[in-house]
């Protein structure tokens, strides 16, 4: 329960800095493109997680909770890994093409992005617990 508090918390802390930052920028009257960094925000706070999923212990809360990865902490610590490389890699490339992309482009990547960061950590567990299996 402790890392789901964690991950709570650092949410909440990128949220309140996050929206800080935009509110102060508009009070004075600065111009900013703010869809440009609530890509680089998000992509941030994506690879901010993926680090932290690298590092995460078996649990019924938070993480890759398939019932592969629950079943085998060999097969957990696996999946967490690839997982944790995913996150911070996607994070990366959303903050990056953030800055260069049009924004509908950016929206569909992050739409992509999301499909297949759910998806392929799913896909991996699976394959992984019946490779084991034989």
């Amino acid at each position: 329960m402790n890392e789901y508090y964690r991950i709570r918390f650092r949410i909440h802390i990128y949220l309140a800095v996050f929206t800080s930052i935009v509110i102060f920028l508009i009070s004075r009257s600065k111009e900013i493109f703010v869809e440009k960094w609530v890509f680089v925000g998000v992509g941030l706070l994506i690879a901010a997680l993926g680090v932290f999923l690298r590092n995460l212990k078996p649990n019924y809360f938070v993480g890759v909770r398939t019932p592969w990865t629950l079943a085998s902490d060999v097969i957990w610590t696996e999946v967490h890994h690839m997982a944790g490389r995913l996150w911070l890699y996607a994070g990366i490339v959303i903050m990056v093409s953030g800055l260069f992309l049009p924004v509908i482009s950016g929206v569909f990547l992050f739409i992509f992005a999301a499909m297949a960061l759910a998806a392929l950590p799913y896909i991996y567990s699976y394959r992984l617990f019946y490779k084991t299996q034989g």
